[in-house]
């Protein structure tokens, strides 16, 4: 949240956000191991991939991309946000996470003011939200690797994903 609403204030530089992220993601996991992809399950070969000194790296590269994914997301009003809301009512009731009850009514509450033109997430909220999400994502998966396979993921956050490519695409063209 903070380094969102430093780029908020300031306009930070994209690669000093980056390191910050980075930094701050790997400072956090180092200290909270229970939130490490250290293997992932392919439902469509039953198999799970360990990934052994390579999970920091690989947990920190997902975080980012959601974080990316849903700050270039964050276009028109209420697209992200009623993303957001439909991924966290996706896990509270496939889950029974009920942890996200909170985010849920906040995102109902956002996307109201956010439709009416009075609030914006802003990076703050993008990197805030999309940071919770995808440790919250993680969370699960580890918990309940069979059920949470990294294929339901993929297609989880697909849509924000392809648009995080589309952009970088058109932006390198």
């Amino acid at each position: 949240f903070l380094i969102g609403f430093l780029d908020d204030l300031f306009n930070l530089n994209p690669y000093l956000r980056l390191l910050l992220i980075t930094l701050f993601l790997f400072i956090f996991l180092l200290n909270e191991e229970g939130f490490l992809l250290n293997k992932i399950y392919f439902e469509t070969f039953n198999r799970f991939k360990i990934l052994g000194w390579m999970n920091i790296i690989f947990t920190i590269f997902c975080i980012l991309a959601i974080i990316n994914a849903f700050n270039l997301f964050d276009g028109l009003n209420g697209l992200s946000l009623s993303y957001f809301l439909m991924i966290f009512i996706y896990l509270l009731f496939k889950f029974n996470s009920v942890q996200v009850i909170p985010f849920i009514l906040v995102c109902i509450i956002l996307i109201y003011f956010n439709l009416k033109n009075k609030i914006f997430l802003g990076d703050a909220g993008v990197y805030f939200l999309s940071t919770y999400l995808g440790l919250k994502i993680i969370e699960i998966h580890n918990n309940t690797e069979l059920l949470f396979s990294s294929e339901n993921i993929f297609i989880l956050l697909m849509i924000p994903g392809i648009d995080m490519f589309r952009i970088f695409f058109e932006r390198i063209i």
